[in-house]
């Protein structure tokens, strides 16, 4: 049977609470922290105050962000009047619990002390939880070496290379790109790269280019490269000073539990005692006989937290309060029809071949290539593949709002035509080969095809005016105090 919370145990809780605990764990009482240490704690940054509020001069601190929420919350009462929400109200209820659960466990945490020299062994121990891939950040533009051309650096990439090292815009080096009709691939935005998901030889290339310089145009087994580096990080182990709060807050943690076990020793533990819910109403009692007078402070953390769940229901009455005509519909439409189009549907089946790892298989992979995309061998050439022995997998990514996701493999896509097979693209430690199936293109909708996509852009636009004028209006009245 459940050990009932009733009467006639409240004396044996009243007792453990002031009982000299100091026996088995001597260090715990009630932890220093005031209400916006707390906050701080709990409450992720950057602030909710939108940045059209703000002032340049006004620091958004822990308590003008609580201050903030507070008045928003009262602002939107006021406009939208009280929520009557029986399931918000009922989580106030559990906001209540975890008030106490948070002071609990911040209590315990504040018990433990740390040293420098434990934290520096932890991390030594755990030195293979630190370990980072390289990766780098690149525009890339490509011109495939065709069959009978010469070995040579195409010109077109050699004076792509010369303007942007000159200082002409990325934005313009692609426009240049885009006009030479397909003869160049390259990237729309900066893609991440990291070693296993293409050739040494590249990552080498990419690696030893400084960061915001153009690396040599340069010939790898698929044609010439010519990449722009935004960003390169070398694989390694990340130093202390990184992680070193990870590395802390694990610590923490691992001591703080450990306190807490031996705490609970000391609280009546019959076999029904299974798990940390039924500690829970034992361990709030405890904390509030731990803090006697300083329990406002736990009730104050409730209060800011119902603060946020109170701003954060109001998103849906605001959205249930606005009448939305056909006027405006249409105005909204008629303003920029050009930005309601169905999506391009692609219908594409992929086939992904392990890298090689030595030249036998590198001739097989060629061999198969070659065989699929001549229509020699059917595509996706499954019985090829497991005939030469080559590792794969195939993906059927059927009819697609927007294609496999990816920037690399959009492009590669987007320029394909129907029934056709792309080259082999690098992917995270295999060669990726598409073959597109079918596309539907975009085109203009109807306003009755959009009316659903226009209720959305105005219900979001709507909203977004009417929290930003209230923010604005709270966040200055509290600055103003």
């Amino acid at each position: 049977m459940k050990f009932p919370l009733t009467s006639h145990i409240a004396p044996l809780l009243f007792a453990l609470a002031i009982s000299p605990l100091a026996a088995s764990v001597p260090d715990i009482k009630p932890a220093t922290f005031d209400l916006e240490a707390l906050y701080s704690r709990i409450v992720p940054f950057p602030s909710t105050v939108p940045n059209d509020c703000r002032q340049a001069e006004v620091e958004v601190t822990p308590a003008r962000q609580m201050a903030f929420e507070a008045r928003l919350a009262g602002l939107l009462e006021e406009e939208y009047g009280p929520i009557n929400n029986d399931g918000l109200l009922a989580n106030f209820g559990e906001l209540d619990e975890r008030a106490h659960a948070l002071a609990f466990r911040f209590t315990l945490e504040d018990s433990v002390t740390l040293t420098e020299e434990e934290i520096q062994e932890t991390y030594e121990e755990h030195l293979d939880r630190f370990q980072v891939a390289g990766r780098a950040m690149v525009d890339f533009f490509f011109v495939e070496q065709k069959e009978g051309e010469e070995d040579t650096a195409p010109e077109f990439l050699l004076s792509l290379r010369e303007k942007g090292t000159e200082g002409t815009p990325t934005a313009d080096l692609r426009q240049l790109a885009r006009e030479a009709e397909g003869e160049v691939l390259y990237s729309e935005n900066p893609i991440r790269m990291v070693p296993t998901g293409v050739s040494e030889l590249v990552w080498e290339i990419v690696s030893t280019t400084p960061p915001g310089e153009f690396s040599p145009v340069s010939r790898t087994n698929h044609g010439w490269h010519l990449f722009l580096v935004h960003e390169v990080r070398q694989p390694g182990v990340r130093p202390l000073e990184e992680v070193e709060s990870t590395v802390r807050g694990h610590l923490l943690q691992e001591r703080a539990l450990a306190l807490r076990d031996e705490l609970r020793k000391d609280f009546p533990d019959p076999p029904e005692f299974l798990n940390d819910r039924e500690y829970a109403p034992l361990e709030r009692r405890y904390i509030r006989e731990l803090y006697g007078d300083r329990i406002g402070e736990i009730k104050a953390l409730r209060d800011v937290m119902i603060n946020n769940a109170r701003v954060l229901a109001y998103e849906g009455v605001i959205r249930n309060s606005l009448e939305l005509t056909d006027e405006m519909r249409r105005a909204k439409f008629e303003e920029n029809p050009e930005a309601f189009l169905t999506p391009i549907i692609e219908d594409v089946l992929e086939v992904q071949v392990s890298f090689a790892e030595n030249e036998e298989q590198e001739a097989a992979i060629a061999d198969w290539y070659g065989q699929v995309s001549s229509g020699t061998h059917p595509f996706p050439g499954v019985a090829l593949l497991e005939e030469l022995g080559l590792t794969h997998r195939v993906v059927d990514y059927g009819p697609s709002r927007r294609g496999p996701r990816g920037a690399r493999l959009d492009m590669t896509v987007r320029d394909m035509e129907v029934n056709t097979i792309s080259d082999l693209v690098d992917g995270s430690g295999y060669h990726r080969i598409f073959y597109l199936r079918d596309r539907v293109d975009r085109r203009p909708m109807t306003f009755e095809e959009a009316r659903e996509d226009i209720d959305r852009h105005l219900l979001g636009s709507l909203m977004q005016e009417a929290f930003l004028k209230l923010s604005c209006q709270a966040w200055e009245e509290v600055t103003s105090r």
